[in-house]
C-alpha cells in the first residue's frame, strides 16, 4: 500500500512536471525535429539560464499539483504514460535526470522516425538492425532494416 502511495504521488508530480514542460516551451520555432527542439532543452541555455528555468519548471510543478490530483488515467492517457515512463526510467535520477527523460519521449513524439503518440513511442521495444544493412556504411537511415528485439535468446 505505502508503494502504491509513493509511485501516485510521484505520477502526478512528473505529469505536472511534464505540463510545465509544455506550457513553457519558449524556444519552440517548429520545423523539422532534428534540427531543433520544440520543446525547451537545457542544451539551448547557457548555465544560469539553465538553473533559472529549472528553478521556474520547479516552482510552476509545486504550484500545480494540487490542481492535477484529479486527472486518471481514463482522462489523460497520454500523459499517465509519460509519467509512468518516468517514474520507471529515472526515479532514482534527480530533476534534471527526469526532465531529460520527459524531453526525449517528447522530441520522438515530434519527430518523424518514431511514432505520434506519447503511449506508442513508450510502448515502442527496442530493435536492432539487421546484419545484412548495418555493415553497409553508405546507406541512409531509411533504407536500413531494424527488427524488434524480442528475447535475447530467441533466433
Amino acid at each position: 500500500m505505502n508503494f502504491i502511495l509513493k509511485k501516485t504521488s510521484f505520477v502526478l508530480l512528473t505529469v505536472t512536471l511534464v505540463l510545465t514542460l509544455s506550457f513553457c516551451s519558449t524556444n519552440s520555432t517548429g520545423g523539422d525535429a532534428q534540427s531543433s527542439s520544440k520543446f525547451p532543452t537545457t542544451s539551448s541555455l547557457d548555465y544560469f539560464d539553465e538553473e533559472k528555468h529549472l528553478l521556474d519548471l520547479l516552482d510552476l510543478a509545486i504550484n500545480a499539483q494540487g490542481k492535477l490530483e484529479y486527472y486518471s488515467k481514463a482522462e489523460a492517457p497520454e500523459l499517465y504514460c509519460l509519467a509512468e515512463n518516468i517514474y520507471h526510467e529515472a526515479r532514482s535520477d534527480n530533476f534534471v535526470g527526469q526532465i531529460a527523460v520527459a524531453d526525449v519521449v517528447l522530441n520522438r513524439v515530434v519527430s518523424s522516425q518514431y511514432p505520434n503518440s506519447i503511449c506508442e513511442v513508450v510502448k515502442e521495444g527496442p530493435v536492432t538492425e539487421s546484419w545484412k544493412t548495418k555493415k553497409l556504411k553508405e546507406l541512409n537511415d531509411k533504407e536500413r532494416i531494424y527488427y524488434p528485439i524480442r528475447n535475447r535468446c530467441q533466433f
